[in-house]
């Protein structure tokens, strides 16, 4: 049975990190002692990205521990797995995101597409322990770099729908343009 381990950076995201628009970057660290099949949830990625980069590193006291690493869900043409970034990286070595794995005509670079109504606005950023051994030492840094294009309806960059809006920027609900700036509404109707 395979155990899921949990780093901080996924458990301080509320849904993913959207700051402006352009260029995002998280990165992060987590250790554990797992075995083959086990889960690592490393942070969430925003509905909309399109990834642009993704690199990791990962040590063990072992010889060897091959772990791949991807996006779990809504990655446009099905290619969303826990091995479309990186293919059983091996260890001890700077793993870079594989386009070996895209087929002809999948879209690239890979953006998320998740449903408005999907009642969970992320994907996530996961890897998988393929094989070899891991110890209580074994430890993986990471780094996604994805593009937001935005604005979007939630403060969080996920769009579409009649989302509340919780932070400033510029949406629309149903054919009115609204605006928050300091606090107030600015309504203009089409």
């Amino acid at each position: 049975m395979s155990t899921t381990y949990t780093s901080t950076i996924y458990e301080s995201q509320a849904g993913g990190k959207f700051i402006h628009a352009g260029n995002q970057s998280v990165s992060g660290k987590i250790v554990f002692n797992g075995s083959v099949g086990d889960v690592l949830f490393l942070a969430k990625v925003p509905n909309n990205a399109t990834i642009v980069d993704f690199s990791e590193y990962h040590t063990s006291g072992e010889s060897a521990a091959s772990i791949s690493f991807g996006i779990d869900r809504g990655v446009l043409n099905g290619m969303g797995d826990y091995a479309c970034l990186v293919n059983q990286g091996q260890l001890g070595t700077t793993n870079r995101w594989s386009f070996g794995r895209w087929p002809a005509g999948a879209n690239f670079p890979p953006s998320i597409s998740l449903s408005d109504l999907d009642p969970v606005i992320f994907s996530r950023l996961v890897g998988r322990v393929d094989g070899g051994s891991v110890t209580a030492s074994t430890s993986v840094v990471f780094t996604l770099t994805y593009q937001m294009d935005g604005p979007y309806a939630s403060g969080q960059g996920q769009g579409g729908g009649n989302v509340p809006h919780t932070g400033n920027g510029l949406i629309t609900l149903d054919g009115a343009f609204l605006m928050t700036l300091d606090g107030a509404f600015i309504i203009t109707l089409q």
